[in-house]
C-alpha cells in the first residue's frame, strides 16, 4: 500500500471516531427519550467496532509497507 492509501484509511479512522465522540455527546442530553437512547447505545457500539477495524486496516497497511520496503532493500545490490 501506498502513501496516500495510508493517508485515506488514517482520515477515515478520525473520521470514525470523531463520530463516535459526536453519538457520546448526543447520548449525554438529558432530554433524550428511552427509545433514541437505545439507538444511539446501537450506533455508538457500531462507530466503535469500526474504529476498531479501521485501525487495524491501517497498521496493517503501515506494517506491510514497511516489509515492502524491507524486502526492495535486500533485493539491492550492495555497492
Amino acid at each position: 500500500m501506498g502513501e496516500l492509501d495510508q493517508e485515506y484509511l488514517a482520515e477515515r479512522l478520525r473520521e470514525t471516531r470523531w463520530r463516535v465522540a459526536q453519538l457520546v455527546v448526543m447520548s449525554l442530553r438529558p432530554d433524550q427519550e428511552p427509545e433514541r437512547l437505545r439507538l444511539l447505545a446501537q450506533l455508538e457500539r457500531s462507530a466503535r467496532a469500526e474504529v476498531k477495524l479501521r485501525r487495524k486496516a491501517l497498521q496493517w497497511a503501515q506494517r506491510s509497507s514497511t516489509e515492502l520496503a524491507g524486502q526492495l532493500l535486500s533485493r539491492m545490490p550492495a555497492s
